[in-house]
């Protein structure tokens, strides 16, 4: 599953049932994260992730459906892949070859 179709169906179901997401952006080498909600669709996708909030385009960015159980690359995203149970994901490449990971979890987060 790597089509923008699927993409999207997942988004809009992540959207309509207010599933929290991991939100990991790298954008020219620096990598910002956070846990939000996707509050929007359309040809951009709105995510509030507090203290943050991401527009981002999706025009001309490519999909690929994504296990975080495969390891990301990112030694922290991956522990947190194990504390919190992150379930399956996409990461978002964008024309300027940025990428955003976006990952459904699946337990609840410890206090």
């Amino acid at each position: 599953m790597n089509s923008s179709d699927d993409a999207l169906r997942f988004f809009k179901e992540w959207m309509s049932s207010k599933t929290m997401l991991s939100v990991t952006a790298v954008l020219s080498g620096t990598v910002v994260s956070g846990m939000g909600i996707i509050t929007s669709l359309d040809d951009n996708l709105y995510i509030i992730c507090p203290p943050f909030s991401m527009l981002i385009p999706l025009d001309g960015c490519s999909f690929k459906a994504s296990d975080p159980e495969q390891g990301s690359g990112f030694p922290a995203l991956d522990q947190a892949v194990r504390e919190f149970g992150f379930k399956f994901g996409w990461e978002i490449v964008l024309p300027t070859k940025d990428k955003i990971l976006l990952a459904e979890i699946d337990s609840v987060l410890p206090s």
